[in-house]
């Protein structure tokens, strides 16, 4: 209701795997790692621990920033798929990886090369496929175009005959020649001669039915990291006095109140952790903004200058990691207040919000950014800015947990000893890609 989305399959996924893992553990199917094994296997707990799992992914902050993975006990695979040229063709190498930032026309039949420049005297000029590619190139009949300075200057007649003519910058050229299309081969006559510099291009479609085999294609290539989980672990006890007076005076068992105290720190622990790493690994290039309105300056203008900062780091942050830009904002104390200055057109505050003391969710900036609250961010000024793609593993941060808070058996602590066995990482290829900071700094 507050986020205005449903939970991602991939948090759902991890919920699911984690609650699995418990009812394995305690019902002896299968025997848990390290302090695990020892788990303790009082239903009326475990269930409501188990019960737990989910609302805790919920109410956490960066539930909306990581990637959940179902976690296996002692470790996980990560994969990224990738694809790349398996043949040479057009602009691309066999090879080359095709991903959001390559070059080049590769699926394309129609082709563009150079001819050369033009000197002033020269009029004859060629294009040899072979040459050019390695590879003769089968012509389409009616596809080969002459260029001079992107300006058409002739054709083929689909007979193997160049022909035409154009004006550039208010000359004449006339054009005649020979395609044979099956070499892949053209002779062109251009006159007058073309002047100094000046562009000479050829289009022109591979004729793929004189030759299939040329038909470029894809190939795909797995990559994959290990990950560990690690272990979390909290006790908790109290005097004898405090038994007492909580068991006369307010009818309340300590170890119910214990047990709700130890999930309340793991689970405010989790989102902590994830906001400290991503704080950390954070790129030192930051998007700077004067937060403090000039002298002269309308609200109106204000306000825009403060949506240009934000949209710089959604751009910056496409560029970096190719597939997202800004998704979401976690600001200090002091620049959350300064968005929350803005008006509801461009902050759509969440229902019932109230300013609280831990990690929360403010609302909606600018229609699509959510914006998060850390009142005790490294840098009350500053805001961590991320993106999310729309597919698994496009994000900064990998978690999940193996095993969700779970009370076990100890042979050198007293009280209860409560632990989780849980992932939580960056992205182990290009997380840091996925960040970008904001900083708001006053008027100089």
């Amino acid at each position: 209701m507050r986020h205005k989305r449903q939970p991602s399959p991939d948090l759902l996924a991890s919920a699911h795997k984690a609650i699995e893992n418990v009812l394995l553990l305690t019902n002896g199917k299968i025997m848990g790692p390290g302090i695990f094994k020892g788990v303790k296997a009082d239903v009326e707990v475990r269930n409501r621990l188990v019960s737990l799992v989910l609302p805790v992914y919920l109410t956490m902050i960066t539930s909306n920033m990581v990637t959940y993975i179902p976690g296996d006990f002692n470790q996980s695979e990560f994969f990224r798929i990738k694809k790349m040229a398996a043949s040479n063709f057009g602009d691309l190498k066999k090879g080359d990886v095709i991903d959001y930032n390559y070059k080049g026309i590769y699926s394309q039949m129609a082709q563009t090369a150079s001819l050369g420049t033009g000197d002033g005297s020269t009029t004859d000029y060629a294009f040899d496929s072979n040459t050019t590619y390695s590879v003769v190139y089968p012509l389409k009949p009616k596809r080969v175009v002459i260029y001079l300075d992107q300006e058409q200057i002739g054709r083929d007649n689909g007979e193997g005959t160049l022909m035409g003519a154009g004006s550039v910058n208010s000359v004449t050229y006339n054009v005649s020649g020979t395609v044979t299309y099956a070499e892949g081969k053209v002779s062109v006559s251009i006159t007058p001669a073309p002047p100094a510099d000046a562009e000479l291009e050829i289009d022109f479609d591979v004729d793929i039915e004189k030759e299939p085999k040329l038909i470029p294609k894809i190939d795909h290539f797995m990559q994959s990291r290990v990950l560990y989980p690690h272990e979390v672990a909290i006790n908790g006890d109290a005097t004898v006095q405090t038994i007492w007076t909580l068991r006369c005076k307010l009818g309340q068992e300590l170890d119910s109140l214990t047990m709700q105290t130890l999930r309340n720190v793991i689970a405010a622990d989790k989102d902590r952790k994830h906001l400290h790493d991503m704080y950390r690994f954070c790129p030192k290039e930051d998007v700077t903004w004067v937060h403090t309105k000039a002298d002269g300056i309308s609200q109106t203008d204000y306000e825009i200058i403060i949506k240009k900062a934000v949209f710089d780091v959604d751009n910056k942050l496409m560029k970096g990691n190719g597939v997202a830009g800004l998704s979401g904002i976690v600001a200090g104390s002091q620049a959350c207040n300064v968005f929350r200055y803005l008006p509801t057109t461009y902050l759509e505050v969440a229902p019932g919000y109230r300013f609280m003391g831990q990690p929360h969710f403010v609302g909606r900036l600018f229609g699509y950014v959510d914006l998060f609250c850390d009142p005790y961010a490294p840098d009350p000024w500053s805001c961590l800015c991320y993106a999310k793609g729309p597919d698994h593993g496009q994000t900064a941060y990998v978690a999940g947990d193996a095993v969700p808070s779970l009370t076990f058996a100890s042979d050198y602590l007293q009280g209860t000893v409560m632990g989780e066995l849980a992932y939580h990482e960056m992205q182990p290829f290009d997380g840091r890609q996925y960040l970008h900071k904001l900083n708001f700094d006053p008027l100089s």
